[in-house]
């Protein structure tokens, strides 16, 4: 299942006004959807740097700077959005696509 279209969404937030900050931190990552690496020639002998690599220097800064971040799979983020509870929740999706658990298309999609 899935929208059949690409779509953009870009979220900035620079400034927070009345709003409060995030309690509760999630990053998205689910090692059972593939990553599409090109198997490229690198003269320095370096890596193709996928989503489990940004994934963790994710978690290093986020804690630097002293926020523990849970990661979630598909299901586990299905889960976490279904919950509802504590509305001051971040999310942080790497890959830039959201799971099938969570995203078809529809306006009345769980991620929605």
């Amino acid at each position: 299942m899935g929208s059949g279209i690409s779509s953009i969404y870009d979220v900035v937030v620079s400034y927070n006004g009345d709003f409060p900050a995030a309690k509760e931190y999630y990053v998205y990552y689910d090692d059972n959807y593939a990553d599409v690496i090109e198997d490229v020639w690198h003269a320095t002998g370096g890596k193709e740097l996928n989503q489990e690599y940004y994934v963790s220097q994710m978690l290093c800064q986020l804690e630097n700077r002293g926020i523990c971040a849970k990661v979630l799979n598909a299901s586990e983020l299905r889960d976490m959005v279904l919950s509802g509870g504590e509305r001051f929740k971040a999310l942080i999706v790497v890959s830039g696509a959201f799971p099938d658990t969570v995203y078809s298309g529809n306006v009345a999609d769980p991620i929605i």
